[in-house]
């Protein structure tokens, strides 16, 4: 019954799946001015690692994927300051700190169009 009651609450054709939490990495234009480069040069030579354990852990096991910079990554877990990510560019799951990290965003999985909610890192809704 509170099945049924959840699926006449929503809007129709909307699912719980049409938003979901994204983390937004730090933009190529920040990470340019603080290596004193190009935005291009970002782009072509700065990758975010992603790691097979959280990286506050310690040990952060090895390397299991990449991101670029400034892009959306599907947010799976938080833990503390670390965050469980599947990366938009290789389809990898693995481990990110905050540090990477602009904001959450909410989007729809399937267009990536914003759902007008934005979280900063520490949870406090905002937009």
């Amino acid at each position: 019954m509170r099945a049924l009651l959840v699926i006449l609450m929503l809007p129709f054709g909307i699912s719980d799946e049409d938003c979901v939490e994204f983390v937004s990495l730090i933009p190529a234009s920040e990470v340019a001015k603080e290596f004193g480069k190009s935005e291009l040069w970002v782009l072509s030579n700065y990758q975010v690692n992603l790691w097979g354990k959280p990286p506050s852990s310690g040990y952060r096991g090895r390397k299991v994927g990449e991101m670029i910079s400034g892009s959306n990554a599907r947010l799976i877990e938080k833990r503390g300051n670390d965050y469980l990510v599947i990366s938009p560019k290789d389809k990898s799951k693995g481990w990110i700190s905050n540090i990477q990290v602009k904001s959450i965003v909410t989007l729809n999985p399937k267009t990536f169009k914003s759902c007008n909610k934005t979280s900063q890192k520490q949870g406090r809704w905002c937009c």
